[in-house]
């Protein structure tokens, strides 16, 4: 047996939630279920005027007691709860995804070229880089895809075939311990919603660079 001595940290301190008035009290309605108690915003701790229906993130400034609710002012307003997409936002922050990239994540990958260049072209790591475009791969990826990760191409060669399976040479520009690898490792993946996607990578990259988009010159990975 035993019992409660000290609490050393609290596991919710930003809490998204939609704002309730009741009798003249402004409260805000957790989107997690398990937290059952409704936030209340007292009037000397609002940081943003809010009305009833918006989605706001709030920051806890006192916890709940046995005896009183938690109380919270509101850092952020998402929007009201029936604007298009807002589903998303919720599940965003309510699942703690990084949807912001940090500052040198953004500055490191401006520094990227738009386009391959002849020096990329050459060595990769003392390792000849193989020339291959003069076969047609086909991007395996539906065509209303934002990005196109993966490429294929197959020919009949004797009773059999030969396959290529070529994938976007990320390691050519995100380089251990860089900015971008310690952001995409902190990911693990990009986040794939049904209006909207989180990349684990910049645009720049994801998008651009280590996207195989029709008629552009890429960097890849290929098995045959």
């Amino acid at each position: 047996e035993g019992k409660l001595v000290e609490v050393l940290e609290r596991a919710n301190t930003r809490i998204v939630g939609r704002v309730l008035v009741e009798n003249g009290v402004t409260l805000v309605v957790p989107e997690n279920r398990r937290i059952s108690q409704e936030i209340l915003l007292a009037p000397g701790v609002k940081a943003k005027k809010v009305v009833a229906g918006q989605v706001v993130v709030v920051e806890l400034v006192e916890q709940p007691t046995r005896y009183a609710q938690p109380i919270g002012k509101v850092i952020q307003i998402l929007g009201n709860y029936a604007d298009p997409g807002m589903e998303i936002e919720i599940a965003l922050r309510k699942h703690d995804l990084p949807h912001d990239f940090p500052k040198d994540v953004l500055a490191q990958a401006k520094k990227l070229p738009k386009t391959v260049t002849k020096k990329d072209l050459g060595d990769e790591d003392g390792i000849p880089r193989e020339d291959i475009r003069e076969l047609p791969l086909v991007t395996i990826d539906g065509e209303d895809a934002r990005d196109f990760d993966d490429a294929v191409y197959c020919q009949p060669e004797g009773r059999g075939f030969r396959l290529w399976v070529a994938i976007a040479d990320v390691s050519h520009y995100v380089r251990p311990g860089a900015p971008i690898d310690k952001e995409g490792y902190e990911r693990g993946n990009s986040v794939y919603f049904p209006r909207r996607v989180i990349p684990m990578l910049p645009e720049e990259l994801s998008n651009g660079l280590c996207s195989l988009n029709p008629e552009v010159d890429r960097l890849c990975m290929v098995c045959e």
